[in-house]
């Protein structure tokens, strides 16, 4: 999402703005409230944006709420204003630290849907928690929208579908895939169905690519992390998403997930499935692999008890990082910092999720018993922003 589509949605149109407003907290939450709700328009927007870190501060115990994915992705929208003025290259450690730390208060918001819970950054990582039996309608990207799924957990019945256009237009009849997906046999769709195994890699590439993840808890790397999707079958349509009951348990099940022992991508070669080990990088720290590189970069860091990695940054993307098990603490330091040895760092535990800019120096350090286990996804903002 550009500058420009944000100004549409009650953005300011320039950085200066930010900050110089002076309005109540009780007119912010009002503000908030109304944005939440479809109403206010662009002064509603404005009043929060140009309240500067008064209005962040309200936007963050607002995100807090568990709510309706159509009313969260409102909130999103100005959260991915800041954002966009908080993950410019340049600020002090300081200034990014402070950031950071507010992000991980935060942490993944979390988009209730019939089927799972998505745990997700506004820069297009997310943790899905999919009930059993049950997952994505079976859909296709004609946009901008790439992906990339790392399965966590598969218990029995899951199942990943990917399928060429050109295939399934050939296949597809509504009452017959629809007795294939309850169970009966059909070779048709039975060969672009695939049984994960925990460490399985999915990468949807190619637009067009009709795909399904069914029954997994999986990480999901995108260049958006908004819904992009024409729904080809959709399964789940005219069920309701029930928030309350499922938020608590979400934000205890991010705390605990699994972790696989190894990534393996996965390809198809006529009907046969191949898994290639994907590359693991070893340091006295512990080790690192490589999901992909492009159009972002995905890896998943495995941090030795009582070891840390050393000081890195990105040029130009921004990066979103997740704890996905252990405890430790993220470094942050900008260059003035890092060549007189210091290591300012905040505490990262399990079920915890912050960004940091480009440029910004980072190391991620274990305080043990175990491993800190952590996903990174580096993205350009003009690619994760965009609709």
């Amino acid at each position: 999402m550009q500058r420009a589509t944000l100004a549409r949605h009650g953005a300011v149109e320039n950085a200066g703005a930010l900050g110089q407003g002076r309005v109540s907290p009780a007119h912010l939450r009002g503000s908030l409230a109304d944005i939440r709700h479809g109403r206010g328009g662009d002064e509603a927007h404005a009043r929060v944006l140009t309240a500067g870190e008064r209005g962040f501060e309200q936007l963050a115990e607002a995100l807090a709420v568990a709510m309706p994915i159509d009313e969260l992705e409102r909130l999103e929208r100005v959260l991915k204003v800041f954002l966009l003025e908080q993950l410019a290259p340049g600020g002090n450690g300081a200034s990014v630290r402070r950031n950071a730390s507010r992000y991980a208060e935060i942490g993944l918001l979390l988009k209730h849907k019939p089927y799972a819970v998505k745990a997700a950054s506004p820069l297009g990582y997310a943790v899905f928690l999919q009930k059993p039996g049950e997952g994505f309608s079976f859909q296709r990207h004609r946009t901008h929208k790439l992906e990339l799924f790392h399965v966590l957990a598969a218990p029995p019945g899951a199942f990943v579908f990917l399928c060429g256009s050109t295939a399934w237009r050939h296949a597809y009849r509504r009452e017959p895939f629809a007795a294939w997906l309850a169970g009966a046999a059909d070779e048709r769709f039975e060969r672009h169905r695939t049984v994960p195994q925990p460490g399985d890699v999915f990468a949807v590439r190619r637009l067009n690519t009709v795909h399904t993840v069914i029954g997994c808890v999986l990480e999901e790397y995108a260049t958006v992390s908004t819904d992009m999707v024409d729904r080809l079958h959709d399964q789940n349509a005219g069920r309701i998403a029930l928030e309350g009951p499922w938020h608590e348990e979400a934000r205890r099940r991010l705390r605990s997930l699994d972790v696989p022992v190894a990534c393996r991508l996965v390809s198809r070669r006529g009907r046969s499935r191949e898994r290639t080990p994907l590359p693991v990088e070893e340091f006295p720290w512990g080790e690192r692999v490589v999901l992909s590189e492009r159009p972002f970069r995905a890896v998943s860091w495995r941090v030795a008890a009582g070891s840390a990695t050393g000081l890195e940054a990105s040029r130009s993307r921004a990066i979103s990082l997740f704890c996905l098990a252990g405890r430790g603490r993220l470094v942050i330091a900008d260059r003035e910092e890092a060549r007189r040895g210091l290591r300012p760092a905040l505490p990262f535990k399990a079920g915890d999720a912050t960004h940091l800019p480009p440029r910004a120096l980072f190391s991620l350090a274990s305080d043990g018993p175990g491993a800190l286990v952590v996903s990174e996804h580096r993205i350009a903002l003009r690619l994760a922003f965009v609709e």
